[in-house]
């Protein structure tokens, strides 16, 4: 059996095991990440850089590493599980689909590490028109134009454009 005394240190010693444990939180993890430029065209290839980092800023190896990338309508477009390397360091890269909506996407990123609290970070870029404009506003552009050019020839139905070289 045990004794009064035996039982009063191992109740102690449970006490004392239970607070170091409570009182001992893991290390945060922080993450700096980010995409190569703010904005992208459709077929384009989207590069997401970073470093998973410790509360003290130093880098942290093999830590899994999740990307998720939602779109304006509220869709996944793209998602991947990496490991960062023994710098710390991670990469990912994808290609915008030629039928995705335009406007802003938001790449989710998640560090975890046995022993650490996740780390989490959030950065966007913009999916733009090819060329910066929309169909709509290159059509209307082609039709100024013709329309234009259609005016010239008619005030003077014998106006051509040539080239003529310059004289010497």
């Amino acid at each position: 059996m045990m004794s009064l005394r035996s039982a009063f240190i191992l109740l102690a010693l449970l006490a004392l095991t239970t607070a170091l444990v409570t009182s001992c939180k893991a290390e945060p993890l922080s993450l700096t990440a980010g995409v190569e430029k703010p904005t992208y065209e459709r077929g384009e290839v989207v590069v997401v850089r970073g470093y998973v980092l410790d509360s003290k800023g130093s880098t942290v190896p093999y830590a899994t590493v999740s990307l998720e990338v939602i779109g304006p309508t509220g869709g996944q477009m793209h998602i991947a599980m990496l490991l960062s390397g023994p710098d710390g360091s991670f990469s990912d890269e994808f290609t915008v689909p030629e039928e995705v909506a335009e406007g802003a996407y938001t790449v989710y990123i998640v560090a975890s590490k046995t022993g650490y609290e996740d780390g989490t970070l959030t950065t966007t870029y913009t999916v733009i028109p090819e060329f910066g404009f929309d169909k709509p506003f290159m059509t209307a552009l082609i039709v100024a134009m013709a329309l234009i050019a259609f005016s010239i020839k008619r005030r003077n139905p014998s106006s051509t454009i040539s080239h003529r070289p310059a004289d010497s």
